[in-house]
């Protein structure tokens, strides 16, 4: 769906389209430790080569039922 659907490339887009498929999401970002940015005591992943990153928690799954 993400590459069928049209729409941009932020938090709250891709809350609305797991929406539209029936999942509850959250998304928190981190950004990498940078020099003279970084704070000590903060908690840093990735590296320089990561602009941003994003961790998807799933609060809600959908359902899907089947018959085999």
């Amino acid at each position: 769906m993400r590459i069928a659907a049209k729409g941009g490339q932020s938090i709250a887009y891709f809350i609305c389209l797991a929406a539209t498929l029936g999942y509850e999401i959250a998304i928190s970002e981190s950004r990498p430790f940078r020099c003279g940015q970084g704070r000590c005591g903060k908690t840093q992943i990735g590296s320089a080569n990561n602009e941003v990153i994003w961790r998807v928690y799933v609060t809600i799954a959908g359902s899907s039922s089947f018959r085999a």
